[in-house]
């Protein structure tokens, strides 16, 4: 069927890649002013609320400080985070012999190393999944543009990618152990499936929260009747887990699972931050939407020499699917807790951002 039968298709194959390469260039721009100040500002402002926190916890585990302490026994002495961000802050700061009036700048370029990490691993997410059929330049350019907006942007990241805060590093921990998973489906090998435990487990060590892309997972392994992939995915992960929890001892537990509980719930909470996750973020859940017909579509874009999408391909994307669907009602759950922010989207933000794609 000629070009000229397929407007509809045709403008937004072209009007969509404009309109990411327009928003991707924007927020390149707004990430080096951002850069420029995080580098050489770094003590006039905070990048998001709690990043005091966070700098205290990274100085003292940087100067052989106890990392946790009692919550009520002083001002500034909570540490509501899981310990991975700290300790590994700390320890590169220390050998790097940073001073101290430099830990919030150098800290949070730590934090944009992780995101840069995460584009290229959710690239490569991207392309374990995406049907060969649909494998061209300007699909492959496309992609690119969407990943970096994402993990970017201003609506979608804002200041967590410059942040003293574990969210963007456990979410590109969350991504690799995703990443490693699906290579996992295409073969035999265990190798791949411990590996993404392993990476699971470093994301709740960043982040407790991050337990969404492992659980989701391993119920979409049930579901398939892997029941021996799940196993080796979930049991590492939990033993790793409940390791920690015990070593940690009282303290570390009651900061990091007893202090978060303490903030209410309410559901005004959850719907303003639902709201301007969804309303600032249309390009990357939208396109999502058409999914149904879009992998309809792949069959019709098939010449007689390609292969027909493979049941692999279609069991990776209904993994992601899954991740997807489950993951925001959830995420919309958490947010609803006060003081919380759109930063619970994001997981949800990854899989959506996928299967935009």
């Amino acid at each position: 069927m000629g070009p000229k039968s397929e407007p509809g298709p045709t403008l937004f194959r072209t009007f969509f890649p404009a309109t990411i390469a327009v928003a991707c260039l924007a927020n390149l721009v707004i990430l080096l002013i951002r850069l420029y100040f995080t580098v050489h500002h770094s003590d006039l402002f905070e990048t998001s609320g709690t990043e005091g926190v966070g700098i205290y916890a990274v100085w003292k585990a940087k100067n052989g400080y106890p990392l946790y302490e009692w919550p009520d026994s002083g001002a500034f002495a909570m540490s509501i985070f899981n310990y991975l961000l700290y300790t590994m802050d700390g320890f590169l700061l220390r050998v790097f012999h940073i001073a101290d009036n430099h830990v919030p700048s150098m800290a949070r370029l730590i934090t944009f190393a992780f995101a840069v990490g995460g584009v290229f691993a959710h690239r490569a997410v991207v392309r374990q999944i995406m049907p060969k059929a649909l494998c061209n330049r300007a699909v492959s350019i496309t992609a690119w543009l969407l990943i970096v907006s994402m993990w970017i942007g201003r609506s979608s990241v804002s200041w967590w990618t410059l942040t003293v805060r574990p969210d963007i590093p456990a979410l590109a921990l969350d991504v690799i152990g995703l990443l490693f998973l699906i290579r996992s489906m295409e073969g035999k090998s265990i190798i791949n499936t411990l590996t993404a435990s392993v990476l699971f487990y470093l994301a709740w060590s960043m982040k407790q929260s991050f337990v969404l892309t492992i659980s989701i997972s391993c119920l979409f392994l049930l579901v398939s009747r892997r029941y021996r992939e799940t196993l080796w995915l979930c049991v590492p992960f939990a033993a790793m887990c409940a390791v920690t929890l015990v070593i940690g001892g009282p303290v570390f537990r009651r900061n990091m699972l007893y202090m978060p509980t303490l903030a209410p719930f309410g559901l005004r909470s959850g719907l303003v931050n639902l709201a301007t996750w969804v309303v600032f973020n249309p390009i990357f859940w939208m396109p999502a939407c058409f999914l149904p017909w879009a992998w309809r579509g792949v069959a019709g874009r098939i010449t007689p020499g390609q292969a027909q999408p493979r049941f692999d391909d279609r069991r990776r994307l209904m993994l992601i699917v899954m991740l997807a669907a489950i993951s925001l009602p959830l995420s919309f759950v958490a947010s609803c807790r006060v003081g919380a922010n759109y930063n619970y989207f994001f997981v949800p933000l990854v899989h959506l951002t996928t299967l935009s794609i």
